[in-house]
């Protein structure tokens, strides 16, 4: 071999080797990127978006908040309204109150079961006097709440089967509702983003749904309006609900040998990222399978398979798996429905859990459309 053709195979080998180089470094970038974008959503959810109650203005507003990011994704995204009657118990207490023989009477109603919460007359202290009379009416009324689910599609080569990958957008008020279910939703929207560069096998239906927190009421809508061909073409419903803040990440599915088989291969795939499902040591859930609390419930029950990603610590509660976290006595909690689900309190207790937890859900839900 003479000088010039030991040159060029000098130069070759080093080209070959820096191209292999550089594809490492994208694939060690790529799998530190997971998560990134999830995390940044859940800060602007925290300080912006952070009482999200169904029905009200604020879940209106996050509802159009995660339309435009799915529009700035390049989807066609569109809004289902919906709406649902549910029955209340309105309280009413009237008292009346002698303020030096004048009769003063004070009217307030409470509104018991959707935490609308107190209004009362403006009396002071010092107007009402002393009460001489207290009458408390309870009666049941219908109300109407009107609320949305928030719809993108990205097309697969085979568009004739689908999968739907959901979550909640609403929360209570006990806390802003970053665990349950902000975390959800960042991983419906990372992975959306992720399919808007890459291709897909299949339909992918990225459902955003309203109303969990009052009975599921958003699934339960998009359900209703799907044609039976719609759901005899869905291969899988994904489930993504209250992520961020559990000790584990968890993998649930139904008991069919399709469903099971379904969820092993991602358990392998997942083990690695310490995915985990429930196994079955209580005696309230046969292995891999949790309660119908949350949107997969509807799907289930009107014959769809699906996968349900949860975040919480069934080795602690092994009949219900509430408990979301250990501290270091073995006692354990829920963060969800809490004053706790809060960002900057799950970062002070769990530094770099939230990340973390939506990256890995994030790529176990790619694994699963691929």
């Amino acid at each position: 071999m003479n000088a010039k053709t030991k040159k060029i195979t000098l130069i070759t080998v080093v080209l070959l080797l820096c191209i292999i180089f550089t594809c490492c470094l994208a694939a060690c970038g790529n799998t530190k990127d997971y998560g990134d974008y999830g995390y940044n959503f859940l800060q602007t959810f925290n300080d912006k978006f952070n009482a999200r109650k169904a029905g009200t203005a604020q879940e209106l507003q996050a509802a159009e908040y995660i339309f435009d990011e799915l529009e700035s994704f390049g989807y066609d995204a569109k809004m289902q309204p919906f709406n649902y009657t549910k029955n209340v118990t309105e309280k009413v207490t009237i008292s009346t109150y002698d303020n030096n023989g004048i009769l003063v009477t004070v009217k307030t109603t409470e509104v018991i079961e959707n935490e609308d919460g107190t209004t009362t007359q403006n009396v002071t202290e010092e107007q009402k006097g002393v009460l001489i009379s207290k009458q408390e009416i309870k009666t049941t009324k219908s109300v109407t709440t009107y609320s949305q689910n928030v719809i993108a599609v990205k097309e697969g080569k085979d568009t004739s089967k689908q999968i739907i990958v959901g979550a909640h957008y609403d929360s209570v008020l006990a806390g802003f509702g970053i665990d349950d279910n902000a975390s959800g939703v960042a991983a419906l929207l990372e992975t959306a983003k992720y399919y808007s560069k890459n291709k897909a096998e299949c339909n992918i239906v990225f459902v955003a749904f309203g109303a969990e927190e009052t009975g599921c009421n958003g699934s339960a809508a998009y359900v209703k309006k799907m044609t039976e061909e719609e759901k005899a073409n869905t291969k899988l419903m994904i489930n993504i609900d209250s992520i961020a803040g559990g000790d584990y990440l968890y993998a649930y599915t139904g008991a069919d040998e399709e469903s099971q088989a379904t969820l092993k291969g991602l358990l392998e795939f997942g083990k690695d990222l310490g995915l985990k499902t429930q196994e079955g040591k209580g005696s309230e859930f046969a292995y891999g399978e949790t309660g119908n609390w949350s949107d997969h419930a509807n799907f289930k029950k009107a014959g769809m398979k699906f996968i349900y990603f949860e975040g919480t610590n069934w080795d602690c509660d092994i009949d219900e798996g509430t408990t979301q976290y250990v501290d270091e006595e073995g006692k354990g909690y829920a963060i969800m429905h809490t004053s706790k689900d809060k960002l900057d309190w799950i970062e002070e207790n769990f530094p770099g859990r939230a990340k973390k937890n939506v990256g890995n859900c994030v790529q176990c839900i790619i694994n699963l459309t691929k």
